[in-house]
């Protein structure tokens, strides 16, 4: 926005017509909002994610109190618990190494799908039209510039109108041009963060298949 002083600068830029610059204007104003309102956009997401992630976490407690301890998984598969089991006994217990590796599969997508999220919750660096002080003061030195140049009444005001609203569409489509690289970055954040929450519940599904799956029918017996 134009400051009192760069009122003269006005004659190097021409001025679009009434009618032009009322369609531009309240299409960027429109555009403007948009970008302003998605702002806050990732914030309506999180109650999703925080019921998402308190399944995965309640899957996750089921499965704690579920999986045999070591020393019962060593005795079921033969072995020694105070050595590594062997390819037999590991062949024996797969069905539950199969299960610990999905359950840290969601631990990692969890963690990754937070800071994901994280990001595309941070809202630094968001640009506003004002402050409203630069545009009073830019209004009234295209006033008096125009007053100086002689005109006056309905055509002193139609002509402020006119520099005005030429001057609020090179600073909207500046902001505008802003506010969307960050809001994509911030689109793109939280689509990760959903993908990997998506993988998270997965494999937490998947690991409570294979427990339930190796308790079942592998003679395997929850931790007591």
């Amino acid at each position: 926005m134009a400051e009192p002083g760069d009122a003269v600068g006005l004659e190097v830029q021409p001025v679009l017509g009434e009618a032009s610059s009322a369609v531009l204007f309240g299409l960027l104003m429109d555009i403007y909002r948009q970008e302003v309102a998605f702002e806050e956009d990732p914030f309506r997401s999180l109650p999703f994610f925080a019921t998402a992630l308190g399944l995965i976490g309640t899957l996750l407690g089921y499965a704690g109190t579920q999986l045999p301890t070591w020393h019962r998984l060593s005795a079921q598969c033969g072995g020694n618990a105070h050595k590594l089991l062997s390819v037999s006994q590991l062949s024996c217990a797969g069905g539950i190494w199969l299960t610990v590796a999905c359950l840290g599969s969601v631990l990692i997508c969890s963690l990754t799908s937070l800071y994901q999220l994280s990001l595309a919750t941070r809202t630094k660096g968001y640009r506003r039209i004002g402050p409203e002080s630069n545009l009073v003061d830019a209004t009234r030195a295209l006033h008096l510039y125009h007053q100086t140049n002689g005109l006056r009444d309905s055509e002193l005001d139609t002509a402020v109108v006119l520099d005005m609203r030429s001057q609020l569409l090179d600073k909207l489509a500046e902001t505008i041009a802003h506010n969307r690289e960050i809001t994509l970055r911030r689109i793109r954040s939280r689509s990760r963060a959903l993908a990997f929450l998506l993988w998270s519940l997965f494999f937490a599904l998947a690991g409570i298949i294979s427990l339930l799956t190796s308790t079942k029918l592998g003679n395997f017996q929850a931790s007591p």
